[in-house]
């Protein structure tokens, strides 16, 4: 009960769409839905939702499509290169309660009815965007989906829960609203302990409550507590928590030596420290020859910080960056080693040339569809060359 299969060819349309014409997946949910409709079929909206068709393509393993078929796990030869594709820090979906923003934007016109806040007057929505409203919500949380409902029923309870929608409604952080501190955790920890008992009869509750989540008070002064407001606290909580833990270095830069997909993402300019970090965390033995453009600099901060794993790896320039480096030691020209005289040293930079096609839709994407997207770029390209690769 409550599951649901998306097939792998709705997937792979999705694939081609998306790197043959640039289409983002919203777009191509829309024409996937009117062909159903065009067919009859008017619940496809409810039997697929946006969001169910955007988590199965989490879902794809491309860990197949990272691994060289002739070098295995432990390539001896590593050429590399960055280049600048991004996402902007607002599209951080993990920090904000609700999406996408127009989602946002009609909240608040709903919780302010037409009236004027902060001194901006709110147009009232119509019969037809509260009901698209209302539909939205029920995706993206049920508890607050839930409460909207008893809003409807007695608008009495508009003004008490006002700042609290307000606060839902905006693009900022949910760990603004909640801090993810011990008190506010204790706080809420004390509401759900309390939840059958006042809790305006618990002073150093109370007292707790004014002081570390002001923005409740209006709710329980006016002892309209909805049943459903303690699972949207929690559901904030743990949306308030995200950020926090997704910037855990030790859980997300610890050790993991296979060469499965990953695409690692800078919030720096590119410096020695990131092929460093790569190539340390991932390669369970260092690689024979690394080529980079910048090796000299990537040479001096590897044996610096790691020297008996670097021992007897070879850094070496590659030959159109060779020039600039009018300082450095000859021994850093790759030209002068007819044995790699077959390599293209700027292999890797041509390869990322290709990430241009896809720049501009990566650019509006949230975090985890940016490296979603990312790796579907990248497995399909590998996917094509070991294709070509077996013909030949």
């Amino acid at each position: 009960m409550g599951t649901y299969l998306v097939g792998y060819d709705v997937l792979r349309s999705y694939l081609h769409s998306f790197l043959h014409s640039r289409r983002p997946l919203y777009t191509f949910y829309q024409t996937f839905c009117d062909v159903y409709l065009d067919h009859g079929n008017a619940n496809i909206y409810i039997a697929l939702s946006y969001n169910k068709l955007r988590m199965a393509g989490h879902n794809v393993n491309f860990n197949i499509g990272f691994n060289c078929p002739d070098c295995g796990d432990l390539p001896g030869t590593i050429i590399c290169d960055g280049t600048s594709i991004s996402f902007q820090r607002r599209m951080f979906a993990d920090r904000i309660f609700l999406e996408p923003a127009s989602l946002r934007s009609n909240l608040k016109r709903y919780i302010c009815g037409g009236s004027y806040e902060r001194g901006i007057k709110q147009k009232p929505l119509e019969k037809k965007e509260k009901e698209q409203l209302l539909e939205g919500i029920k995706h993206v949380s049920e508890s607050l989906y839930n409460l909207l409902l008893e809003l409807e029923e007695d608008n009495n309870l508009i003004p008490v829960y006002k700042d609290l929608i307000i606060c839902l409604a905006s693009p900022s952080r949910v760990c603004r609203t909640l801090r993810p501190s011990e008190d506010v955790r204790q706080v809420l920890d004390g509401l759900a302990d309390h939840e059958s008992m006042p809790v305006w009869g618990n002073a150093p509750l109370w007292q707790s409550l004014r002081q570390h989540v002001r923005i409740l008070i209006l709710i329980y002064e006016s002892r309209l507590v909805s049943s459903n407001l303690l699972p949207l606290l929690q559901e904030m909580w743990m949306v308030s928590l995200q950020p926090f833990i997704s910037s855990n270095k030790e859980e997300n830069y610890a050790t993991n030596d296979t060469l499965e997909e990953f695409v690692m993402v800078m919030e720096c300019h590119e410096s020695p420290n990131v092929p460093f970090s790569i190539l340390r965390t991932r390669f369970r033995q260092a690689p024979k020859v690394v080529i980079y453009d910048n090796a000299c600099k990537l040479h001096d901060y590897c044996i610096s910080r790691d020297p008996f794993f670097f021992q007897d790896t070879e850094f070496y320039i590659d030959r159109l960056h060779w020039d600039n480096h009018t300082s450095c030691s000859l021994a850093y020209n790759i030209s002068l080693y007819p044995q790699y005289q077959h390599l293209n040293s700027q292999c890797n930079a041509q390869a990322n040339a290709g990430l241009k096609r896809i720049k501009d839709q990566l650019s509006y994407m949230t975090a985890k569809n940016f490296m979603v997207h990312c790796s579907l770029y990248l497995w399909n390209k590998n996917r094509l060359i070991k294709e070509k690769r077996d013909y030949l």
